[in-house]
């Protein structure tokens, strides 16, 4: 029941991802203002990492392999000792997130960002989703806890 559980949060997670990043594709055509000037939807198609910071290609794309594998590897160590559900619902997000990210800039060269804040940078759902998992894996093991149900 687990990996039915597992396995159908990370589909659908990937889904919404997906379906976001094409849906902004083909119907975003000039930038719109959510929330005065501070929030905006924009198409900006991001050929670096984070923070559309300028990276080798090459090095680009081993290094996203790398992280994705090592994602994957940990999440099945950790697994092995934990039973949560919140734990692999947390771990779906960053699979999710990290694998259509991975398929962009190693298919199209770029990601496609599109949710904009001022003053911060524009991102996409995959993005939001991998600092979730990054700062609820902080908290629980800065509190020394795993995650519960």
């Amino acid at each position: 029941m687990r990996n039915i559980y597992f396995t159908t949060t990370t589909f659908l997670f990937l889904l919404w991802d997906i379906l976001s990043k094409r849906f902004i594709e083909n119907t975003l055509h000039t930038k719109i203002e959510l929330i005065s000037e501070f929030m905006y939807f924009k198409k900006v198609y991001n050929s670096g990492i984070a923070f559309s910071f300028p990276i080798p290609w090459l090095l680009l794309k081993s290094m996203t392999l790398l992280l994705i594998f090592g994602i994957i590897g940990y999440y099945f160590y950790e697994r092995r000792e934990k039973i949560y559900s919140l734990y692999d619902l947390w771990f779906s997000l960053i699979i999710a997130g990290a694998v259509w990210n991975a398929i962009g800039r190693i298919s199209q060269w770029y990601v496609l960002d599109f949710i904009g804040v001022r003053y911060f940078s524009v991102f996409n759902i995959a993005d939001i989703w991998i600092s979730l998992w990054a700062i609820t894996l902080i908290y629980f093991y800065w509190k020394n806890k795993a995650p519960t149900s």
